[in-house]
């Protein structure tokens, strides 16, 4: 998102909104919420295996 931010600006003159961050920011919170959330689960049968 960084790169197309500063190609769209570079080339085409085109800066996003505020609401464009804001979005950005949220889904920033969202994957860091899952990253964060799966990291901690595991599973009894990945863990004991016979």
């Amino acid at each position: 998102m960084v790169v197309a931010t500063v190609v769209g600006w570079y080339f085409f003159g085109d800066f996003p909104d505020s609401l464009t961050f804001l979005g950005v920011a949220v889904l920033i919170a969202c994957a860091l919420y899952i990253t964060l959330t799966e990291r901690n689960r595991t599973t009894p049968d990945a863990i004991e295996q016979p």
